[in-house]
């Protein structure tokens, strides 16, 4: 009902954690912008173990500029020094099998909300690809994102009640419309969740950031209250 009032499109997909449940709403295929640099991320803390050598002082320095404040510069380095096939590896130990990696811009790669949400939930709570001290890593450099780029699934934090978040966000214009995308993990003492948020706005990015916010905020109303 909300969206039908919205400019653009939206999809997303929510899984509760904890019953195991998901749902859907037009989680189509959209470009994955700055969404993908957890999957980078994922495939630098990955790297370090299996190489039997610990994260650099650099490479650390670089992982915080490329989450927290979502520095493309940082992020061409690591993926440079990653290589593209171990960041496609690594999206196969995920199951991010709808996400396509070519040799294109990263931003331009492609994914859908579903495989957004493998991602996060892989860095947070599965041993099948990163150790706990590494995805503490993970978690607190998306827990520490800088206050400008606080929107999309860290909009529940407004409504305070001990609701902590961790997550990334996307955004970039195109010639159809802004590209606003979102992807997280959402805890309360009575409920976790991940939510992942591919949208397209035609009116600009305020608009789409309104949208995307105000939407997030419907999902945690919703998870706040208890679903049947």
């Amino acid at each position: 009902d909300y969206l039908s009032g919205r400019s653009g499109r939206l999809g997303l997909e929510l899984i509760h954690l904890r019953r195991g449940q998901a749902f859907r709403h037009e989680a189509t295929e959209g470009f994955c912008y700055s969404t993908i640099k957890v999957l980078i991320l994922t495939t630098v803390l990955r790297q370090a173990p299996e190489a039997k050598v610990d994260l650099t002082t650099k490479q650390r320095a670089l992982a915080e500029r490329m989450i927290t404040r979502s520095d493309n510069g940082a992020t061409e380095t690591l993926l440079a020094q990653v290589g593209r096939d171990e960041v496609q590896r690594v999206a196969g130990l995920v199951g991010m099998s709808r996400t396509e990696i070519d040799e294109g811009w990263w931003g331009f790669w492609r994914t859908v909300p579903g495989d957004l949400s493998l991602m996060v939930d892989a860095v947070l709570s599965s041993d099948r690809v990163l150790d706990g001290a590494r995805r503490t890593v993970a978690r607190f450099l998306m827990a520490d994102v800088v206050p400008a780029q606080r929107w999309g699934v860290f909009a529940p934090e407004s409504r305070g009640g001990g609701v902590h978040v961790a997550a990334k966000n996307g955004w970039g214009p195109l010639p159809d419309g802004y590209r606003l995308n979102s992807t997280g993990w959402v805890i309360a003492d009575d409920r976790e969740y991940v939510l992942s948020i591919l949208s397209r706005s035609t009116a600009g990015f305020s608009h789409g950031r309104r949208t995307i916010n105000e939407v997030a905020d419907i999902c945690h109303a919703a998870m706040a209250d208890g679903l049947a």
